[in-house]
């Protein structure tokens, strides 16, 4: 439900999906089964794969596996990320010490940023590393390592400078169902997207609880 109404409201915009370490586990979980390799009657694609469950296709959104990863403007690596400092700082910062492009990746599920300058032959160059949060509920619901995750929510945009040949990314965070962008205030509804989601697949229990 969720990215059929991102699709509706960019109808010509390029769309990925990007598969996570959760994704990849439920993925493996049925390699060597009877399920192994069933396909639908409409297509080639495995039936239990992310990308045919989601339909993926009929939205016309690229599936792209956990560990691959994508390039924006050939600027801005963007990948799922594995890497995870819970204590003794930040996450981003330590990516960022390596990173030789700017990055974004979602692993950690908080909003981090951190910076770092390059010297090069051609000039000083800034190389930015972006977590942009997650919209996963963090009030325990979901599962993690723990009843209190340590997770914000956000989301990320990505600028290109075409005159000075510089990209720029930009965290925002989402407070309580509302984010402020460029002077607006947005106000997001979780609970009518659960309500949604829960009246598609005959499954009411999901939209119970569901918050902003």
């Amino acid at each position: 439900a969720l990215l059929r109404r991102q699709r509706e409201m960019c109808p010509g915009a390029e769309m990925d999906c990007q598969g996570g370490n959760h994704d990849n586990r439920a993925e493996r979980s049925h390699i060597g089964t009877e399920w192994d390799g069933l396909t639908s009657a409409e297509g080639t694609a495995p039936a239990l794969s992310f990308a045919s469950l989601l339909h993926l296709d009929n939205l016309d959104i690229t599936w792209r596996n956990y560990g691959e990863h994508r390039w924006l403007w050939d600027k801005i690596l963007i990948e799922h990320g594995s890497k995870v400092k819970s204590k003794g700082g930040q996450t981003v910062a330590a990516v960022a010490q390596e990173a030789e492009s700017s990055t974004v990746f979602g692993h950690i599920h908080r909003v981090e940023q951190a910076s770092r300058t390059v010297h090069t032959p051609f000039g000083i160059r800034t190389r930015t590393v972006m977590s942009p949060g997650t919209l996963a509920r963090n009030d325990g619901s979901v599962p993690g390592v723990t009843k209190r995750p340590d997770w914000q929510h956000g989301v990320g945009i990505g600028h290109l400078d075409v005159a000075n040949d510089q990209e720029h990314l930009v965290p925002l965070h989402i407070h309580n169902g509302v984010l402020f962008y460029q002077g607006f205030r947005i106000v997001g509804n979780g609970q009518r997207l659960a309500e949604e989601i829960a009246d598609t697949i005959n499954f009411p229990q999901i939209a119970v609880g569901a918050r902003q």
